[in-house]
């Protein structure tokens, strides 16, 4: 996979700006799949949409059960939410389920996956939101 690497200098996060300037350097008309991980903390990233057709976030168990209610605006602005490494929970001392349930009681419609390394079928269902997204960009370039 072609790898674009962006530095964000003193900034905490991707702007469009830098996006747009990267996308430069892809051809767009092969690329059926363009994923844009945003970089940093789970502040910053949330006032600044980069043009995506969907947007996920990502954390970690490891990075502790209190990690969601610390940074709710990201997740209220999620249109899926993934609990990564699940199957270490235990190992750091973290309650997944309460992660969700904070997710939840900040966004209740949105999906939320618990993946594993050893879970294939959550990440089959994660496999199959990023269809969607294709779906939905594939759409959006026929209007």
């Amino acid at each position: 996979m072609p790898t674009i690497p962006v530095n964000t200098g003193k900034e905490c996060h991707l702007d469009a700006k830098l996006v747009e300037k990267a996308l430069n350097d892809i051809d767009l008309d092969n690329t059926d799949l363009l994923i844009i991980e945003n970089v940093g903390n789970l502040i910053c990233p949330v006032d600044f949409k980069l043009g995506e057709h969907l947007r996920a976030v990502v954390v970690s168990v490891t990075e502790g059960d209190d990690i969601i209610l610390k940074h709710p605006m990201i997740f209220k602005t999620a249109e899926l939410a993934v609990i990564n490494k699940v199957d270490i929970a235990h190992a750091v001392d973290v309650d997944a389920e309460k992660m969700r349930d904070d997710i939840l009681s900040l966004n209740p419609d949105v999906p939320v996956i618990l993946t594993s390394k050893h879970d294939w079928e959550s990440l089959e269902t994660w496999i199959s939101f990023i269809e969607l997204g294709i779906r939905r960009a594939q759409e959006a370039q026929r209007k």
